[in-house]
């Protein structure tokens, strides 16, 4: 989310005025509201987590339907619980590539255990 976001004009470090894409947000040490820059390398991040997130929902969708029922999604880890499932079945789900996303690499791997860890 970009808050006001808007076109303005910002001077380089060699001296030459550009269009710029600033915003509002606030700043982490004096919880204020401040203009920010937005530059190419936060686009890709956006995404890339956006397409990450796509594959990941799938999976979640994939892995419910095999019988093992998400109870927690920690960042790009998937929890389910579920006695006697087969931990290679559930790695095998987890990495279908969608095919809107052909050729992306996906890799996951997995723990069976009595409690969630990080």
């Amino acid at each position: 989310c970009y808050p006001y976001a808007r076109i303005t004009e910002k001077r380089t470090p060699w001296g030459a005025m550009v269009p710029a894409i600033t915003y509002k947000s606030v700043n982490q040490l004096s919880r204020k509201w401040e203009d920010k820059d937005f530059y190419g390398g936060l686009s890709a991040e956006n995404v890339t987590q956006a397409v990450c997130r796509d594959i990941m929902a799938e999976a979640m969708v994939r892995v419910e339907n095999a019988g093992y029922p998400v109870v927690l999604t920690v960042h790009d880890e998937i929890v389910s619980e579920r006695a006697g499932g087969d931990l290679d079945e559930f790695e095998a789900l987890m990495t279908v590539v969608p095919d809107w996303a052909a050729g992306f690499p996906i890799a996951a791997s997995g723990w069976a255990g009595r409690r969630y860890r990080k």
